[in-house]
């Protein structure tokens, strides 16, 4: 819960209570109360009382955050990336054993999503016609995911169009080696997000001796 916060996704009370009773069911608890079951929700008392013993929580109204504020330059995510850093620097030591193992800027990449809104064309109309589609001021949504190294080599960009099956002219003039999936919103998933990995790592190349 304290994580989320952090993270600016922090758990309002409903969350918190199925929270609690996933956590009772995963542990195999037997003296699940009857009420729990039948809503597969902790009841709010029991919620009400987790917080009063642990006094270094509290219910707070959030306040509106950017995504790109939220994932700003601060001590909490550059603390996270060195400790994830350093992790990678462990596990290679255990992996090359006796060779000399440094990460470059060759091997770390920056990988980020944008959205990009595809807006409908204007056509000249027949004098005769009455009618008028005024199209969306924003258009369809296609999320763009790309990567790129601290010396300027780039991954092929993925895109996500917001459709139900993939089509190969929706890739037509992209740039070389691009790829995509789909989603109806347009929006990354997760099980996109494993796609992309694996386009990713297609074309970064990477091996044991030098991973990404």
């Amino acid at each position: 819960m304290i994580v989320c916060s952090k993270h600016n996704f922090g758990l309002t009370n409903i969350q918190a209570r199925k929270l609690a009773y996933d956590y009772v069911v995963a542990r195999k608890k037997t003296n699940i109360p009857d009420n729990w079951t039948k809503k597969t929700i902790a009841s709010k008392d029991r919620i009400r009382g987790f917080l009063n013993r642990q006094s270094h929580l509290s219910i707070q109204t959030p306040e509106a955050t950017s995504l790109s504020h939220a994932t700003s330059f601060n001590k909490t995510n550059v603390d996270n990336f060195f400790e994830n850093l350093k992790e990678v620097f462990d596990k290679s030591d255990i992996i090359l054993a006796r060779k000399l193992y440094i990460i470059s800027t060759i091997l770390i990449y920056r990988v980020d999503d944008c959205s990009a809104y595809n807006k409908s064309d204007c056509f000249k109309r027949p004098e005769k016609q009455v009618g008028q589609k005024t199209p969306a001021d924003r258009g369809s949504l296609v999320t763009v995911c790309c990567g790129i190294n601290g010396i300027g080599n780039t991954v092929p960009p993925y895109f996500i169009f917001p459709r139900l099956n993939l089509k190969h002219y929706m890739l037509h003039d992209a740039s070389v080696g691009s790829d995509g999936s789909t989603h109806p919103p347009g929006w990354m998933t997760s099980s996109n997000f494993i796609k992309y990995m694996h386009h990713f790592t297609e074309h970064a190349k990477q091996t044991p001796e030098n991973p990404v």
